[in-house]
């Protein structure tokens, strides 16, 4: 799995590649001298397409494993097999000094579990989990399972209340490997309507904070928003609302100045008439 060894052959490590065996993911070299290739259509198994020869850029080449763009299959299958592949990847870990001591941090493989990845790192920092020591890789599996035994530990709670169904802590978490869906206000940056994924930061003891906040030159706006509400949800039907406003009184000022034009030319006519 080292770079050093891969980046000869024109890979890295889970690098997605196109095969004549089709769409896969570059697991590694062994030492061996295999080169290790997870196929979609293969599931978990892994699939060696070298033998004990001397591995350079052409040999892979010409053995049909090419890099590719993810974009450059887009079909609904492909997205469905290219979403599983990535989140079931392994993130790597590095350590860091933070506060004085050695802490494991989590990157990301590919873009997608950033919320996850967000709320473990905190609570790594924090120092309320841990990694073992000589951990180099870690699967999001691992992770949501860490995270929950914590919010257990630590709330006693293994789900959240969701109308009338219990949601269990991990099916929350694996929901984040693809994203956060939340409903925040435009006039605080810690003020988020309450769902399920938001109460299970809560529950970790993480404050959520966004920058999406309204200029405070648009008073328009932030009047409307205190006087309403100033969620994601209700917001974009009164931004209609008050670009209608603005329309409107764009035209009545225009129309004033019209008037105040004509009233200047009226009496400019009165002037001439008694010179």
């Amino acid at each position: 799995m080292s770079p050093s060894v891969l980046e000869p052959l024109g890979l890295s490590a889970y690098q997605r590649v196109k095969t004549k065996k089709g769409l896969g993911t570059v697991a590694g070299v062994c030492e061996d001298g295999h080169l290790w290739l997870q196929l979609d259509s293969d599931g978990d198994q892994a699939v060696s397409f070298f033998g004990r020869v001397q591995l350079t850029a052409e040999s892979v080449r010409a053995n049909g494993i090419v890099p590719i763009d993810e974009a450059a299959d887009n079909s609904p299958a492909s997205r469905r097999r290219s979403k599983h592949s990535l989140n079931s990847e392994p993130c790597p870990v590095k350590r860091i000094e933070f506060g004085g001591r050695s802490v494991a941090v989590v990157l990301q493989a590919h873009n997608g579990p950033c919320p996850l990845i967000a709320l473990v790192n905190v609570l790594l920092l924090r120092g309320d989990i841990e990694l073992s020591r000589d951990i180099k890789y870690v699967k999001l599996a691992t992770l949501r399972t860490v995270v929950a035994r914590h919010i257990e530990k630590t709330t006693g709670q293994r789900a959240i209340p969701l109308e009338n169904e219990n949601v269990p802590i991990e099916e929350l978490l694996r929901k984040m490997e693809i994203g956060l869906d939340v409903n925040f206000s435009f006039l605080l940056g810690s003020d988020y309507m309450m769902t399920p994924q938001v109460a299970l930061f809560a529950l970790a003891g993480v404050e959520l904070v966004h920058g999406w906040l309204v200029e405070p030159t648009e008073s328009l706006l932030t009047s409307a928003m205190r006087d309403t509400s100033a969620y994601v949800d209700d917001v974009m039907s009164m931004v209609a609302v008050i670009d209608a406003q603005r329309c409107e009184a764009k035209r009545l000022a225009d129309l004033a100045d019209k008037q105040a034009s004509a009233d200047d030319d009226d009496d400019d006519d009165d002037d001439a008439g008694k010179d």
